[in-house]
């Protein structure tokens, strides 16, 4: 009978620590991208930038499609490494859905026409390469 008993008592002693609500809640979606500019482009890089992403992350934080977006640059530590991390802030997941077509317009309204949208892709090219991305949920502590 303890055999039975003693488990069971415990798992009622323990219920209440596991039904406990968590201590945070869950934020903004962040898009993460890792850049390696090419040797000797890193402003170049910037420059571009500031000519199409910036513009674009202007205009989506205007229509209200993301809250913000942050550029964090660092030191490389090896060659396969990141020097560049830009991250845009969506308010949550749904706000990716269909990111695409309402992105669409405005790169249009910045590229023009997809033979300008083409040459800014291997402009781009020419000047860094992604290392890699992902996407990550802040979590913000309960008060």
């Amino acid at each position: 009978m303890k055999r039975i008993l003693l488990p069971l008592l415990a798992l009622l002693i323990a219920s209440p620590a596991l039904a406990q609500e968590p201590v945070y809640e869950e934020g903004s979606v962040w898009a993460i991208s890792y850049v390696r500019t090419e040797p000797g482009q890193f402003d170049n890089y910037l420059e571009e930038l500031s000519q199409v992403w910036k513009r674009l992350n202007d205009m989506a934080v205007e229509r209200g499609y993301i809250l913000s977006y942050h550029m964090l640059s660092s030191q490389a530590a090896n060659r396969d490494d990141w020097d560049l991390m830009l991250l845009v802030e969506y308010p949550n997941m749904a706000a990716l859905d269909n990111v695409e077509e309402r992105y669409a317009p405005l790169r249009h309204e910045i590229l023009g026409s997809m033979t300008e949208a083409n040459e800014a892709d291997r402009v781009r090219r020419v000047l860094r390469e992604i290392v890699g991305g992902k996407l990550a949920r802040e979590l913000v502590f309960k008060n």
